[in-house]
């Protein structure tokens, strides 16, 4: 753009173009990362840490503008600078967890009915796991309950508006058969 670079030198050195998107696109590497770049640098550096669930929730909802190289960053620092053995929210930079805002958020600015408030937090649960993990297995295990609640709580929310309305062609998931039993969508 700025014709400081030749350009028959560029599409010599332009044999092939990979596009990668940011790391807030990519939310499944994030937690591998977290888990890589935390044992290197806990081998760097002769330290030896764990990351508390509230402190990975923290790291995981986190946006990453400066992408992989600010998460390297963020848990460098975190290894130099914890003393203690576990990672908690208090380690974590205040851009990235701050824990005041995070305890003062509500979740309804009005009086609802408690079932009415219940399923609709259960709802953001699951669609939010389910956008994580993407399968009905890891997210059983993320919010700790058993596979066929998973998969019962994710035909009701996410996966309750599937069929094509054009051709009749469901979009569900297909059954789950295990022995002979079979799960998956209703019929009727």
């Amino acid at each position: 753009k700025e014709k400081k670079f030749r350009n028959d030198l560029y599409y010599r050195l332009n044999v092939i173009e990979i596009e990668i998107p940011p790391l807030r696109e990519r939310t499944k590497d994030i937690m591998p990362l977290i888990y890589l770049f935390l044992n290197r640098f806990d081998k760097r550096h002769g330290t030896r840490h764990q990351i508390s669930k509230e402190a990975l929730d923290c790291l995981l909802e986190y946006n990453w503008p400066g992408n992989i190289r600010e998460l390297e960053h963020v848990m460098e620092r975190l290894s130099v600078t914890t003393r203690e053995t576990t990672i908690t929210p208090d380690n974590l930079p205040l851009y990235i967890c701050n824990i005041s805002d995070r305890a003062s958020k509500e979740f309804f600015s009005t009086l609802i009915p408690l079932k009415k408030a219940v399923e609709e937090v259960t709802r953001q649960l699951i669609v939010k796991a389910y956008k994580q993990w993407g399968s009905s297995y890891k997210v059983a295990s993320a919010l700790h309950i058993s596979q066929t609640k998973a998969y019962r709580l994710l035909q009701k929310f996410v996966f309750k508006n599937t069929k094509d309305s054009q051709d009749g062609v469901s979009t569900s998931p297909p059954y789950i058969i295990q022995g002979n039993k079979s799960f998956g969508p209703s019929k009727g």
